[in-house]
This record gives C-alpha cells, structure tokens and sequence, in this order.
C-alpha cells in the first residue's frame, strides 16, 4: 500500500474472476499462483482455507432449505425479502423533506501533490426516491486516492441506512430508489490503470462525510458531527531475514450525537476493523508499543462532546519501511448545529511530523506515532450541564488549562485565549477581543492541578471572580 503509487500495478496482484476451488476440489495450480506472489504463504494459505470454509458451510445450508422446502419456495421468500426491504426503505425516505441537498468535502492531497481534492455531491430527495449525483467532484488523481465506483456507491448506501433504518435488509431492494450518477474519469470513478488503493479506505470515509453533511441539511436531528473521517492506516514492513508486514487501520473519535456523546477511540463508518492487542503484536512482531491510549482533549465541545481521538506510538527493533495513508491531518471533523471541530490528526515519526500520506524509511529504534482525530461537538457547548462538565474533566475529555468556561443565569460557555499570570499574583488575564461580559460574578472551571489552585487532578476547581474592567481577579477557590 504505497503512499505514493501512481499505477495499479504498483498496488499488488490482480486476479479476474477465476474458480479456486469446484465441487468442493481446490485448483492447485491456481493457489499456486496466488501463494508465489505474497510474502507470508502459510498465512494467506491459511485465510483463503478460511474463506472457503465459510463458503462451503453457505452452499451446505442453502441445499438444506431447497431439500427442505422445495427450489420454488426458497426463490420466492427471497424475492420476498428484497421487496420487503424495498417497501421498508421507501417508508423512511418519505420521512426526509423533499429538496436538494449540497456539500463539499475535501482530501488532502493524493500521496503525489498536496493540494486538496474536492469532493462535490448534491442530493435530491423526492417522495420515496433519493438521487444523489457526483458531479463537480474532481478528475480521477495521479496518485492511489480514485475510488472504484462501487466503492462511492457503497458510501451512498452506507449513509442512507444510517440514516433511516439500520435494520432493514441489506439487499438489492433497500436500494433500488437510490439513483446514484458519478461522472466518468472522475476520482470516484476512474479508468485503468489509474492506482485506487487508497480509494477504498480514504476515499471512501470522505464521500461518506460528503453525503452525509448533505443530508444533514435535510434532518439534522439523525445526523451526528463529523467523525474522524479517516481509517489511519498504517503499515510496517521489513525485508530482513525475517521478513514482516504489520498492517493496521487506527480508531478514532466519534463525532457527538443529537442525544449523546460521541464514542471514543473507535472505527469510524466505512469501516470495521479491530484493534490489534499489544501483546499479540508484540509477540508477532519485532516492534514494540510505547504509547497507546486515548487523546486528551481531541473531541470537541458541544451539548454533546465528540468522542475521543487515540494515540499509537511503536518503536521498530530493525530497519523498515513505513507507509502511511490518513486524513484530517489538515482540516478538522466539524461540528454540527453549534458544535465545536474535533482535533485534527498528527503522524510522526520520532519528533518529525509527517504529512497525510507518506512512504519512509525508518532505522532501528525509530518510533512511529499516529495521533487520531476527534470527533466533532453536536449542538451548542453552552448547553452542556455542569455535571457532564464535571464528567469531562474527571475523565480527561479537557485538556489542563485550555478550556475556561463563565456562568451566568445558569449556562455555561466556552471562552476563548484565557490564560492565568502567576501563582503568586494570582490573576486571570483578559477574555479575547470583542468578548463582551454584562454581569459582576462569575464561575470559572478549568481542570484541576494548575498552578494557581495546586489541586488534585480528580477536582473540579471554581474560582470566583469579580470584573474590573476586562480583568479578573480570583476572589475564591473551591473544589467541587
């Protein structure tokens, strides 16, 4: 997975449709060549082992249901269920207010130039039909960002039952009132042999963000902020006696929700990969973990926070090569309806920070760091209550010292570039610019353990503050 390919034959092996195995025989000569192209054949004879498993289990049941009740009937109930999902999406779609919906999304560059990529979407909503149509999106790319058509569709697919009803059957039917037009040699539907493994874990997560911002002109209550819009992949290898390849795609934040916070440190839409344990990595692999936890701070404010971004740090034992495809290195998930942006991403290597894609060498004993973004804040941060304020920083969803919130009339609100003088002094300096207060008193919060209150890092400090001018002086300290 080069970050910087520029052909599909830079991006592996491509097999057109051929039988593996048949009636339950496998093709040696087939598997043969599959296994003379990889680096790891024992384990990738295993996986295709697996699959056909799976597959054989499938072909077992479906013969037990034609024995059972006869080809005509099974045929049936499945026409049945697609109509069933049919039905069932067109409901929902009718739900949606009749319109066009736009919005724009961008990748930050594609592992070539580093200038942005548009994406470009509108979306029409018509009775029991939605039409959703591509055009203005950027020509298909030098590098590996394009994305096969079917991978933009499964996008549109994947937001539209997001946004109905997760529940109803995955198949042809919950489809079919969906019209989706991208054009041609555009980067979501490029011609050979233009690279696109980027397109299926990157693109994708930013189409999906395309849509769905869309829609969420049209129902704003089912849409949650922005997410992380990412996969962060990040790939290790070595051609070393012991030869490797560590691939791994990184959770990040959530974005808030209508009713709820966003979740933390998790796999993000077009995606749905686990984490790798520590210790199975270290045991597989010549590397070793440093740092691995959730990003203070990374999940911006709102009524509902966005969940958390991760932190991954991992020091290799030998000499490798790095590759990394990400985004949200640059823009950051935005809120929604009065929500704040999460934190942008970071990948470093060592202290070097790196842009969004990226192939390195690396010696030994050089770390590589992936800092994930947060998830965007949903609704306005004033109406976030004190309790959950609370929760924040006893959970470290703040970060010490940088954000300062005043009360009054019982609301609370974010105030920007607030910082403290000295312990000794004792004294807040101004709010930002143009801020303008109309009350005596105020509550500021801030998490705990800074040098003006010295108090644990479990406390919820407030200090009391009269206003002279635009300074304020700290008349009390509590811990609450």
């Amino acid at each position: 997975m080069p970050a910087g390919a520029t052909e599909i034959y830079q991006e592996g092996l491509r097999i057109p449709v051929v039988r593996l195995a048949s009636n339950g025989t496998i093709d040696e000569r087939v598997m043969s060549l599959l296994l003379a192209n990889v680096r790891n054949p024992t384990q990738r004879q295993a996986d295709l082992s697996a699959q056909l498993a799976a597959t054989n289990r499938a072909g077992d049941r479906i013969r037990e249901l034609v024995e059972e009740h006869g080809r005509d009937t099974v045929e049936t109930a499945f026409d049945s269920v697609i109509d069933y999902a049919r039905d069932r999406i067109e409901t929902e779609i009718e739900t949606i207010p009749d319109g066009v919906y736009t919005a724009t999304e961008c990748l930050e560059g594609d592992g070539v130039a580093d200038e942005q990529i548009p994406i470009e979407v509108t979306v029409t909503v018509d009775d029991d039909t939605v039409t959703v149509d591509f055009s203005g999106t950027a020509a298909q790319v030098s590098g590996n960002m394009n994305a096969p058509g079917a991978v933009a569709k499964s996008a549109v697919y994947f937001v539209l039952r997001a946004v109905t009803d997760p529940e109803i059957p995955p198949n042809d039917g919950c489809y079919q009132p969906v019209d989706i037009t991208i054009p041609e040699r555009s980067l979501l539907n490029p011609t050979p042999p233009a690279a696109v493994v980027g397109g299926n874990v990157e693109t994708s997560q930013r189409t999906m963000d395309a849509v769905l911002a869309a829609f969420a002109e049209a129902i704003p209550d089912r849409v949650p902020a922005q997410g992380q819009g990412t996969m962060n992949n990040t790939i290790i290898g070595s051609r070393s006696d012991e030869g490797f390849t560590y691939y791994e795609t990184i959770g990040g934040g959530f974005g808030g929700r209508p009713t709820a916070d966003g979740i933390d440190g998790v796999q993000v839409g077009m995606t749905n990969t686990l984490n790798t344990p520590i210790e199975a990595l270290e045991a597989e692999y010549p590397m070793h973990v440093e740092r691995y936890q959730l990003r203070e701070g990374s999940g911006g404010d709102g009524k509902y926070r966005g969940g958390l971004g991760i932190i991954r740090s991992i020091t290799t034992e030998v000499e490798a090569t790095v590759s990394l495809l990400t985004e949200r290195r640059q823009t950051r998930p935005r809120g929604l309806n009065g929500g704040e942006d999460g934190s942008a991403g970071e990948n470093r290597i060592n202290e070097e920070v790196l842009p969004a894609k990226a192939t390195i060498d690396i010696e030994a004993g050089d770390t590589v760091t992936i800092e994930t973004p947060g998830g965007g804040g949903y609704g306005n941060p004033a109406s976030r209550s004190q309790d959950r304020r609370q929760s924040d920083l006893r959970n470290g969803k703040t970060e010490t010292h940088t954000e300062w919130y005043w009360r009054s009339v019982g609301a609370w609100t974010r105030v920007q570039s607030v910082g403290y003088q000295t312990a000794r002094d004792r004294v807040l300096p101004s709010f930002a610019d143009g801020c303008r207060l109309s009350f005596p008193l105020y509550r500021v919060a801030w998490r705990s353990n800074c040098t003006i209150c010295q108090h644990s890092t479990s406390d919820l400090v407030s200090v009391w503050v009269d206003v002279a001018g635009n300074q304020f002086r700290a008349v009390s300290v509590t811990a609450g």
